[in-house]
């Protein structure tokens, strides 16, 4: 038989349909097919799995998102791009922001990425310059940001264009990789205690090492801005830190963040000072981006210039006053969340929403009075953050079955939304054997995610949706 003949596809299309065959007959089969066509069982099976691909394919074409198969790649890039649609209709239409929106749109990192990193650009540069009276303390813009993803959606790429920008302007010191509490501490010495905490990996930087434990009390300590810092445990000596202002840029995958993190990251509000931006996809091909447009990089160092000028104290207008006075009123008990960790944040979300407010006013209007537009476009931009939050809480708290379930679905998901058992078996053979593999597949297929179908050539899995 010719491999590529019209007999020999005839037969592997005809092995892929879902067939009901005894266990004898089809080992026999495969033998008979194997010998015809010079092929071994293993590269028999993967060509059958690929024509399975194929037709899958066309079917989800066909049949649209109407199909039983959904959430492939493709349609979660699909909604990724639907969400990045939506972040843009929130975004102001003219100054630094949409200025730094239109530098990154050659990047393949998510929109979202960039839009946090600039606001923590402009919190960082503007550092303790500008405050916003809250009666017995001052509200300071610093705030901290968490990137979090799969393994090569760009994160460290969307942190380092804001880094670059930070470094060149020379407006704020940064503090970045693997930092030490001495070497921090050391580094805000000299009468400039304000910065970035950069961590292009997050993990490295709050590691469960048993001597890095302390910095993470002692970055959450200075997020809140103290006018004086001291102790004198951690140096030699008394240390004394004046007007600190610390902005937190972190990256991490969702699997690194829960497992190599230390249990006092999840504790003493240190989650809850930062915004947590979660995104599974990006919409964003970019093969071979194009040279940097200059001239909007120039724009954008002037900008953060100008920003780093502001001094004084920040106001809300009198209807922006209003407005957020009778929201915090409504929401002060009415906000709820499905895990400990998000109540700490919804508890942080007033604080959160005047210091976005705020940044993006000062990057749009260019005054220190906070419009009742920037206010709302702050709120709608919180509410976008939020809808992550219980994908990203599942995600975070999964027993290592639910980890191992997620794998297997991400599996079939990455093979076109079908695969056959003995391929799937093959790739997790590096983390279980065929009985624990039995046992997720027959989980998922009762929770309607995955159904079985068998073929002349072995079991095939269908993806027919997402969790």
């Amino acid at each position: 038989m010719q491999k590529e003949g019209e007999l020999y596809n005839v037969v592997l299309n005809w092995l892929g349909l879902p067939l009901t065959i005894k266990e004898e007959l089809r080992e026999e089969l495969i033998k008979e097919v194997c010998q015809a066509t010079g092929l071994n069982k293993v590269s028999l099976l993967d060509q059958v799995h690929d024509r399975m691909a194929v037709r899958l394919e066309s079917e989800i074409n066909s049949n649209g998102h109407n199909s039983a198969v959904v959430n492939t790649i493709k349609d979660k890039m699909q909604l990724a791009a639907q969400r990045d649609l939506e972040l843009m209709q929130i975004l102001p239409k003219g100054g630094f922001f949409s200025d730094y929106v239109s530098y990154t749109l050659e990047s393949e990192a998510p929109l979202s990425y960039h839009v946090f990193c600039a606001m923590a650009g402009v919190a960082a540069t503007v550092n303790r310059r500008v405050f916003l009276d809250m009666g017995n303390h001052k509200l300071f813009p610093p705030f901290g940001v968490f990137l979090l993803g799969n393994s090569g959606i760009k994160k460290t790429s969307a942190g380092d264009i804001i880094i670059s920008l930070l470094r060149e302007s020379g407006l704020t010191p940064i503090y970045a990789e693997k930092l030490t509490p001495e070497a921090l501490i050391d580094g805000m010495r000299g009468g400039n205690a304000t910065g970035v905490v950069y961590a292009p990996e997050m993990t490295v930087l709050l590691s469960k090492q048993k001597y890095m434990e302390s910095i993470i009390p002692l970055i959450t300590r200075f997020m809140d801005s103290p006018d004086i810092w001291s102790s004198g445990t951690i140096m030699r000596g008394k240390a004394e830190l004046r007007d600190v202002a610390i902005t937190c840029l972190m990256c991490s995958t969702i699997d690194w963040f829960t497992k190599n993190t230390p249990e006092a990251l999840f504790g003493g509000g240190f989650i809850a000072r930062n915004i947590m931006i979660m995104e599974e996809y990006s919409a964003r091909v970019k093969p071979l981006p194009p040279t940097e447009d200059l001239q909007v990089r120039k724009k954008l160092l002037i900008d953060l210039a100008t920003m780093h000028e502001f001094l004084g104290e920040a106001s809300l207008s009198a209807e922006t006053r209003r407005m957020h006075i009778a929201w915090y009123t409504e929401n002060k008990y009415n906000q709820t969340s499905s895990n400990e960790l998000f109540e700490t944040y919804y508890s942080r979300k007033p604080s959160h929403l005047l210091r976005i407010a705020l940044c993006l006013h000062m990057g749009t209007h260019w005054n220190l009075e906070v419009c009742c537009e920037c206010w709302q476009r702050s709120m709608q931009l919180l509410q976008w953050v939020e809808e992550h939050f219980e994908l990203l809480g599942g995600k975070m708290f999964k027993s290592p079955f639910g980890e191992d379930q997620d794998l297997v679905m991400r599996i079939v998901e990455r093979e076109g939304g079908a695969i056959q058992h003995s391929q799937l078996l093959r790739k997790m053979s590096y983390r279980m054997g065929a009985r624990q593999l039995q046992g997720i597949t027959s989980n998922l297929k009762e929770m309607g995610y995955l159904e079985e179908s068998s073929t002349a050539v072995g079991h095939v899995y269908k993806l027919l949706r997402r969790s």
